[in-house]
């Protein structure tokens, strides 16, 4: 029997039963566009999951299938276009970018959904044996881009650490008081 309520669909095929929620998006067409899961065993349980994504949905907290799969080397394009720093940095990040975090990563054909801890301390590990007197740098620049993907295309970053971004700006220094010799 299938359920229907909220635009969360429920229906038994073969032996599962698939979820399908509506995401809030319309095809270009003007048709809803709906996102699923399978394998679910009991129609409660997936009923229950159409649900929770629903109000994830409501909430600005979910992310699409669609933008979790883009690649870890189409997100870096991303990111290298959004870059505003000094000259140098700017350089010095897109090189660490182009010959290290880019090949590792496109290499293994990566989502930037499926970069968890144990993928980010792999990297680290590569890292090490790669940029035996940088990989401090590399790591900061990675730690940047994961950063930068929590709102859309993940929901957490595996790193952690407290964001310190954009251009240098020296503090305003106060002026001294004149002392009496």
């Amino acid at each position: 029997m299938a359920r229907r309520a909220l635009d969360v669909y429920t229906e038994w095929r073969g032996g599962t039963c698939p979820v399908k929620w509506w995401t809030g998006e319309y095809h270009p067409d003007g048709r809803k566009r709906f996102e699923s899961k399978g394998g679910f065993t009991d129609d409660d349980a997936a009923y229950d999951y159409g649900l929770d994504k629903m109000s994830e949905i409501r909430r600005g907290e979910h992310i699409s299938n669609r933008d979790g799969a883009t690649l870890m080397s189409d997100w870096l394009d991303d990111w290298l276009e959004t870059l505003d720093h000094a000259h140098l940095t700017e350089k010095a990040y897109r090189s660490i970018v182009e010959n290290h975090i880019r090949p590792y990563f496109k290499a293994r054909n990566t989502a930037v959904k499926d970069i968890d801890v144990l993928s980010y301390r792999a990297f680290r590990k590569y890292a090490k044996g790669a940029l035996p007197g940088s990989w401090q740098n590399a790591m900061m620049v990675l730690g940047m881009v994961l950063d930068d993907a929590v709102p859309k295309l993940i929901k957490v970053s595996p790193v952690e650490r407290t964001p310190r971004r954009g251009k240098f700006t020296r503090k305003p220094r106060e002026r001294k008081k004149d002392m009496q010799p």
